[in-house]
């Protein structure tokens, strides 16, 4: 018997992925334009250089304002 979850998740403020190496895959399953999103903070060391430039150009697309920082 299959079963369905679901949440009642109205608002995610935070967002905080570690993933060891599948930051990029799963970064890119989040609709950063929905929600109320104030911070996301993933691994950046681990990230082909090719990703570092989709989520780079993913926030400017968005308007966010981003920081690159230490490992």
């Amino acid at each position: 018997m299959a079963r369905t979850i679901t949440n009642n998740i109205e608002d995610i403020d935070i967002i905080k992925i570690d993933a060891e190496g599948h930051d990029y895959k799963i970064f890119n399953q989040i609709d950063i334009t929905k929600n109320n999103l104030k911070v996301i903070r993933l691994e950046w060391v681990n990230l082909l250089k090719e990703e570092q430039e989709n989520i780079i150009k993913k926030f400017q697309e968005c308007n966010f304002k981003y920081e690159i920082s230490g490992f």
